[in-house]
């Protein structure tokens, strides 16, 4: 839930917490935002590629040997990957 107004209104909350700065910090702060909010997506667009990554290798490998349910077990391993303790 959170995740979603963050995509939706993110802007208007990083103005707001900067906004409690003092003025000659603001700037240093907007910057570091930026440049955190670069370095999360990369970090999220990796993790998703490896993701998709082992998804796909037992999803197939789970399909070659004749396991039942393998797509869904293939998209659960996709999943997992986002969840750190479980990927």
């Amino acid at each position: 839930v959170i995740l979603f107004f963050f995509l939706k209104d993110g802007h208007k909350i990083r103005n707001f917490l900067i906004g409690f700065l003092p003025a000659d910090g603001q700037s240093n702060a907007h910057l570091a935002m930026e440049r955190s909010a670069i370095v999360l997506g990369g970090y999220v667009r990796g993790t998703a590629v490896v993701a998709a990554t082992d998804g796909l290798i037992v999803g197939v490998a789970l399909a070659l040997t004749g396991v039942p349910l393998a797509l869904p077990l293939g998209a659960f391993v996709f999943i997992g990957g986002f969840i750190p303790i479980v990927g």
